[in-house]
């Protein structure tokens, strides 16, 4: 058995270290002096790993990094994507169209992010590590919300995968209800606590 210190780590920024530590155990739960270990990311375009463990960030998105001893190897994840300056979304309305939940019709509205491409996908990566959404206890690291203008909540999404699913997010209202006159979104990026808050777009009824 190996153990890592470290599952999940997050790197801020390009150039950034951290030091991961193992430690292998037999049977017993008893460490194992002397071991080696090989170390190896699966991109070295983002993070590349030492004889060591030293982790350093060379670009932006999420590696696995894996360390093999005696033909036994674990994982840690790494994130280099800590980005405060990252743009604001831009929200756009895609349109409108009846749908049916049981007997009750709805008027969905359907809204894009215009500039989802400058979301890396790894904002959506699944976190077991982060409180769950219900009963979800593998939610997305970034949650999606849209609000009225005047900040009250009507819906969101805590499952999006990739960034181009922000090309498909939407609310509904009851057919006959006067949608709000005005919308925004958010995305919380809730591993590094930063909400990016979109412009407010018209909502025509």
């Amino acid at each position: 058995m190996i153990l890592l210190g470290i599952q999940i780590e997050v790197l801020a920024t390009v150039g950034e270290t951290v030091q991961l530590n193992a430690a292998a155990l037999n049977e017993m739960g008893i460490p194992v002096p002397g071991t080696s270990f090989s170390w190896s990311s699966s991109d070295e375009n983002i993070s590349t790993v030492s004889e060591s463990g030293l982790v350093t960030a060379v670009g932006m998105g999420s590696v696995t990094i894996t360390v093999t001893a005696g033909g036994i190897s674990t994982t840690a994840e790494v994130d280099v994507i800590c980005l405060p300056n990252l743009s604001s979304p831009s929200l756009g309305l895609k349109g409108a169209e009846e749908y049916t939940v049981g007997s009750q019709v709805f008027a969905r509205y359907q809204l894009t992010v215009d500039n989802r491409s400058d979301y890396l996908n790894a904002l959506f990566r699944q976190a077991p590590e982060l409180p769950p959404c219900g009963l979800n206890t593998n939610a997305a690291r970034t949650w999606v919300d849209n609000f009225r203008a005047d900040g009250t909540r009507i819906y969101g999404f805590c499952a999006l995968q990739t960034s181009d699913d922000l090309d498909s997010i939407w609310f509904a209202v009851p057919n006959g209800t006067a949608p709000p006159t005005a919308v925004y979104v958010t995305l919380t990026d809730r591993l590094c606590g930063i909400a990016y808050v979109s412009n407010t777009i018209a909502i025509a009824s």
